[in-house]
């Protein structure tokens, strides 16, 4: 997901400039990430990745919450991660509707 959006540019550029640092790592390092690449790992097809990412990038405001499921697995840390870059990348960090700590 993080690949699609940084590839087609759905991303918040305003929220990444004002609030995040690495992006340009980041978007080097998901280069070879692409949908078709995590289908062979996930099982997921490709295309339902895509959309995922892109409903969620623009959809506004949009949350991803985690919980027992995700944490309860040897890649929680990983996970949680990536959750948390894509509520950056997407700017849902921090608004109504999205994920606030206020």
């Amino acid at each position: 997901m993080i690949h699609t959006i940084i590839a087609e540019e759905l991303f918040d550029r305003e929220f990444i400039e004002k609030w995040t640092i690495g992006f340009d790592e980041l978007k080097a390092r998901v280069a070879s990430c692409t949908p078709a690449w995590a289908e062979q790992i996930t099982w997921v097809k490709a295309a339902d990745i895509v959309l995922a990412a892109r409903t969620y990038a623009t959809s506004k405001p949009a949350i991803l919450e985690w919980g027992l499921a995700i944490e309860q697995n040897v890649n929680s840390l990983q996970t949680v991660r990536a959750l948390a870059i894509l509520r950056a990348i997407t700017g849902n960090i921090d608004v109504p509707g999205g994920t606030s700590w206020a």
